[in-house]
């Protein structure tokens, strides 16, 4: 009586739900690879505007020419979905003030996207 308690309950996974557990593993797995991309370009874009401060003299350039600086490292990195010109530049004395706000729509399946939004601020110069 002993051996037949502890065979029913250490008789494991069924196979019905072995096959439920794995789909739910390979839809999280395709969602992730889904939006990956979209992360990996954020941190391209992320990194391209920190760098913003190490740039000789940056705080003497005009808003124009920093947008064209911004487009031509997106354009160097590969960076898709931003451009210079979505970015919102603030200029005050020997400082500026980069905001960027984006979405990306993802498809997943059917008619279902994933929205997933980004807001990056960056402060360059000195006060």
């Amino acid at each position: 009586m002993i051996q037949r308690v502890a065979r029913r309950w250490a008789a494991g996974m069924t196979f019905t739900s072995f096959l439920f557990v794995m789909a739910i593993v390979v839809a999280v797995v395709l969602l992730g690879l889904r939006l990956m991309p979209a992360y990996i370009n954020h941190a391209k874009v992320k990194s391209i505007l920190q760098d913003l401060s190490t740039e000789v003299a940056i705080t003497d350039r005009s808003v124009h020419e920093i947008r064209n600086l911004l487009d031509r490292r997106f354009e160097v990195n590969s960076v898709d979905r931003v451009r210079g010109k979505d970015i919102q530049i603030e200029k005050g004395h020997r400082q500026f003030t980069a905001k960027l706000q984006y979405e990306v729509r993802e498809h997943i399946v059917g008619n279902i996207d994933a929205i997933i939004m980004f807001d990056e601020t960056v402060k360059v110069g000195s006060p």
